[in-house]
């Protein structure tokens, strides 16, 4: 994946992944949201990689997601299967959601 809305860089076993949206207080676009969860998958599969550390452009880390991505969108569309990842048999069931890739 090609990252747009991110900087991904391994240096001295340590991946950074820095939400690079500094105007937006890096808010979280679909398009963010799946570059960060692909840069995560990507720092998992290296073996290089001992440490992710993820972090934010300018002032802010991250002031949730972007309004003007939820603009007329209906409240139950966040439990939507197209927002949903696909079950990973290697992961633990009570780390099957949304964001539950992060701890995992």
């Amino acid at each position: 994946m090609d990252y747009t809305e991110l900087n991904y860089v391994v240096q001295d076993a340590v991946a950074t992944i820095e939400l690079n949206r500094p105007d937006q207080l890096n808010a979280l676009t679909f398009r963010l949201e799946a570059e960060l969860y692909q840069a995560i998958a990507d720092a998992d599969a290296d073996p290089e990689v001992r440490t992710i550390l993820v972090t934010g452009a300018g002032r802010a880390f991250c002031a949730g997601m972007d309004i003007s991505q939820l603009e007329g969108l209906p409240p139950e569309d966040i439990r939507s299967r197209r927002h949903m990842r696909t079950f990973d048999m290697n992961r633990r069931a009570d780390y099957q959601t949304r964001y539950s890739y992060f701890p995992a």
